[in-house]
């Protein structure tokens, strides 16, 4: 995994205009991660359990909140500070997570933290 450590900004709102460097580099970019790479990100509501299957395409294995009980095949689309995607493929703390699944596309609450699952 390209990234060791934790990826966190303070959980209120932010919008492209009051993001700072900071906040830029704190996101996962998913060619940052290999086949089978672990990640945990905490939104506001739920914590997702996330294997990078692909980090060409995006395909993921997640499990978590109502959506994905079980560990569901998906692909990570990108993110959002609001209804326009502006990330494609990243993984951004203060974003949305936006996934397309089953035909079907689910953006969670703001992602809040991103961290190295544990074994």
């Amino acid at each position: 995994m390209a990234h060791t450590g934790n990826f966190r900004i303070a959980a209120s709102p932010h919008d492209q205009q009051t993001l700072t460097d900071e906040h830029w580099l704190c996101g996962v970019p998913r060619d940052a991660l290999r086949g089978l790479d672990h990640l945990a990100v905490v939104t506001r509501n739920t914590t997702y359990e996330i294997f990078m299957l692909s980090s060409e395409t995006g395909d993921v294995l997640i499990r978590g909140g109502d959506q994905f009980p079980e560990f569901t095949r998906a692909r990570v689309s990108g993110g959002s500070p609001g209804s326009t995607s502006l990330t494609p493929g990243t993984i951004w703390p203060g974003f949305t997570m936006e996934l397309v699944h089953g035909g079907r596309r689910t953006i969670t609450t703001r992602v809040r933290e991103v961290t190295p699952a544990e074994k």
